[in-house]
């Protein structure tokens, strides 16, 4: 079922508050949820927390997979405000309130409490993943249009601080279904002992590299070496390949993950077994000239130290790896809630299907665009024959 699966990627962000009626709120439903309303007047300012601010709108754009604006017009009826979401994004707004409720709903029979610590952990989770989400959409040229956000800068000091709460908020809900369902441990003890068992992984190797177009060039650089030339002179030399030589001759430190992405399984499993201090013959590398032509070039390495990460630098990213390992079964928990719940949508914000989750209306009518600003009272627009239209009284 996408609705859930699409919940509980590795860097899955949900975006809602914690939902149900309010004896104050008159406004009129947007969806039910096993008989709890979630109100119009929820929905909006769900909306309105992330289309107020230009980065809380691209954040909330990545987590939906939207790259068009979600900004659209037709609230006041004129066709040319642009003061109201558009309707994909208001059913992505609407079907994460509805996942949130059967979630809470879970969590409440099983007497589980979300805790301002897990708040707290799901701030900085969401902080992590909406800057992996923005690096991966720039590297690959999929920012949203307009998008105000920048990979440089912590997305913590761009994001309003009322918005970071609010997905802090909707993510400790998802998480703490995960632990409950999942019996998945993030507790401080949960972490060490992953971490007690992944020393390897967690152990950074520190690489001296030098690099020659033909295998006799690369032996005579690591005779030189072996016999007392440094890594940094022999890089420079006029038998490295300079075009390929990182600076100096070394490599920052990285884990053995990294250097399989960098030189690939076999070759990283060769220098995974090395000895610290130890220099290897020359090691075949496939590589590329200049016109695209693969071709074969030669490398002289050495781990010139192995540094083990403290568990306190990796915690957030060993949380992630804990939580990931359990997302299939955590689905499969949630889709078997997801297909017993009874949910109704309002007909102007689209359908309801347990597989598709909301469906927004084919064509939606532009005046039927959902308010996107909280709590502003809007013109009340012309009725048609089965449809419930009144605007929400925020």
């Amino acid at each position: 079922m996408p609705t859930a699966v699409k919940r509980l990627l590795a860097v899955a962000i949900l975006g809602a508050l914690v939902v149900g009626a309010t004896g104050c709120d008159l406004s009129p439903p947007a969806a039910t949820v096993d008989g709890v309303t979630i109100s119009q007047s929820v929905l909006n300012g769900e909306m309105s927390s992330a289309l107020g601010d230009a980065s809380a709108a691209c954040a909330a754009q990545i987590q939906a997979g939207l790259t068009a604006s979600p900004v659209g017009v037709g609230t006041e009826a004129d066709s040319t405000t642009p003061n109201a979401a558009n309707s994909s994004f208001a059913a992505n707004e609407l079907e994460s309130l509805v996942l949130q409720q059967i979630e809470l709903r879970a969590l409440a029979k099983r007497g589980v409490v979300v805790t301002s610590a897990d708040t707290a952990a799901a701030k900085a989770d969401y902080e992590t993943q909406l800057q992996t989400q923005l690096q991966q959409a720039q590297s690959q040229s999929t920012t949203p249009t307009g998008c105000a956000l920048t990979s440089t800068t912590a997305v913590s000091k761009q994001l309003p601080g009322a918005f970071l709460q609010n997905r802090a908020i909707a993510l400790a809900d998802q998480e703490m279904f995960e632990v409950a369902v999942g019996h998945v441990d993030v507790s401080q003890a949960g972490l060490q002992g992953y971490y007690n068992s992944h020393l390897t992984d967690v152990t950074q190797e520190c690489l001296n590299i030098v690099v020659a177009d033909t295998q006799s060039a690369a032996q005579t650089l690591h005779d030189q070496i072996a016999a007392g030339t440094s890594f940094a002179v022999a890089s420079a030399s006029s038998g490295a390949d300079q075009q390929v030589e990182p600076s100096g001759g070394q490599l920052a430190c990285e884990f053995p993950s990294t250097v399989t992405g960098q030189v690939g399984a076999t070759l990283a499993g060769t220098i995974g077994a090395m000895a610290t201090g130890q220099l290897s013959e020359p090691i075949p590398l496939p590589t590329q000239n200049s016109a695209g032509v693969a071709t074969t070039s030669y490398m002289v390495v050495q781990i010139r130290q192995r540094q083990q990460v403290p568990l306190a630098q990796l915690s957030k990213q060993i949380r992630q790896v804990i939580l990931a390992q359990h997302a299939s079964v955590v689905s499969a928990s949630l889709n078997a809630l997801v297909a017993k719940a009874h949910v109704s949508v309002d007909a102007r914000y689209g359908s309801w299907n347990a597989k598709r989750g909301v469906t927004v209306p084919t064509p939606p009518p532009a005046a039927f665009v959902p308010n996107a600003r909280a709590n502003v009272p809007v013109k009340p627009l012309v009725s048609l024959p089965g449809i419930n239209i009144n605007p929400a009284a925020g």
